[in-house]
């Protein structure tokens, strides 16, 4: 997410708002097999000294949240479940969410955004979309209950993301945070739709926004025509 900026005889600063600092790579890890000493010391270390001013580590389960907390020194966190991991509620739903719940309440200082959650339809065989759809309803309540803005996931899901936005409406009439939708990697329209629900609604433009022609097009298309303290 950027934000414009006059600069004047200064270095550029920057916050990365989505880092999956838990991932086992940067513990030297790939696919359960160690490659490497652990390594997260010196990636953050060449961060500072690139610019970076501020980092928000991205928790995408319940189960995360520990480690991302203790990590956090320099850092802040979002906390949520991702919509792959939506299958973590069933076990027990009132006490995973009470769990994060928790979790925020004994964080206050370094959880700045709930998520990530979302939708996502492109991999339904870690989770399916009736579970995906009733889980990301239920997040958007912590965001009521905390005045925390979001930190979305929306791949191949437009409709039904767009549609649960909606029917909650009044979760962002009572709160004056908005929130980003990380990876955007929609089209133009569906880029639109989503700017137009709420003046302090963002998307996220990474890597995986830029894989294909059609990507290429929508994002050039995006910073033509719109400012940069949206996207």
């Amino acid at each position: 997410m950027w934000k414009s900026t006059k600069v004047l005889d200064m270095a550029l600063k920057y916050i990365d708002i989505g880092a999956n600092l838990t991932d086992s790579m940067f513990y030297g890890i790939y696919n359960g097999t160690r490659k490497h000493p652990e390594d997260l010391d010196l990636v953050l270390q060449r961060a500072w000294q690139t610019g970076l001013e501020k980092i928000i580590i991205t928790v995408g389960t319940l189960n995360e949240a520990d480690h991302a907390l203790q990590i956090a020194k320099r850092l802040y966190v979002t906390l949520g479940t991702h919509p792959t991991r939506c299958g973590e509620f069933l076990n027990d739903a009132v006490e995973y969410y009470e769990g994060l719940q928790s979790k925020i309440l004994s964080n206050p200082k370094k959880i700045v955004a709930i998520g990530e959650c979302g939708l996502d339809y492109d991999r339904l065989h870690f989770c399916d979309k009736e579970t995906q759809k009733i889980y990301f309803e239920k997040q958007l309540s912590l965001a009521k209950e905390f005045q925390l803005p979001l930190f979305l996931h929306c791949r191949n899901s437009h409709e039904d993301f767009m549609c649960i936005l909606e029917r909650n409406r009044s979760v962002f009439e009572a709160c004056s945070s908005g929130g980003v939708v990380h990876s955007f990697d929609g089209s133009l329209e569906e880029a639109q739709k989503i700017l137009n629900f709420h003046p302090q609604f963002y998307l996220g433009i990474n890597g995986c926004s830029l894989k294909t022609t059609g990507n290429l097009k929508v994002v050039s298309q995006l910073l033509n025509g719109m400012t940069y303290d949206r996207i």
